[in-house]
């Protein structure tokens, strides 16, 4: 998504941080702590600048960022909205966002490994029928023309396996 919507999410975010630094410290209720705490987490991941986890856009690493238990987490629900908004706008240098692409990226291989598989066992089936359809053509023109010798392809295989085997 756009660096726009970062900061406007960024932006909000730190309003919000700003409003509740703003109520005195006696009068501060537990779910405002905890709401600071985890505020100022995202604001730490979003920007690029974790402290404690490895900076993933995660629900984990919120909780780990701002010490908060992930029920209490859940139970703020304008935190869970904007932390939604915020993992849909990561920046696309963010570990988050670049360890879903090594996933995209790992999973394209695979399929594209598997197509490359497919299509050689397809060639490699046409081959068959193709050398079997030579031998069966080259055994017909032999005989057309009145040939007498045809030769037998595995027994030619065979004495020259013995050859190279004896030799």
């Amino acid at each position: 998504m756009a660096s726009a919507d970062r900061l406007a999410l960024l932006a909000s975010v730190k309003a919000r941080i700003a409003e509740l630094e703003e109520v005195p410290s006696d009068r501060i209720r537990s779910v405002e702590r905890h709401e600071l705490a985890l505020r100022h987490a995202m604001l730490r991941l979003v920007s690029g600048t974790p402290g404690k986890t490895d900076g993933a856009l995660t629900n984990e690493n919120l909780c780990a960022e701002a010490e908060v238990a992930r029920a209490t987490m859940y139970r703020i629900r304008s935190v869970m909205d904007d932390w939604k908004t915020a993992q849909n706008t990561a920046a696309p240098d963010s570990p988050g966002a670049l360890r879903e692409q090594i996933r995209s990226l790992k999973s394209e291989i695979r399929q594209l490994k598997d197509a490359h598989s497919e299509e050689r066992r397809s060639l490699l089936e046409i081959q068959q029928v193709l050398v079997q359809r030579v031998q069966g053509l080259t055994l017909a023109l032999n005989h057309a023309q009145g040939d007498g010798k045809v030769a037998d392809l595995d027994l030619l295989r065979r004495q020259k396996n013995k050859k190279s085997g004896a030799g």
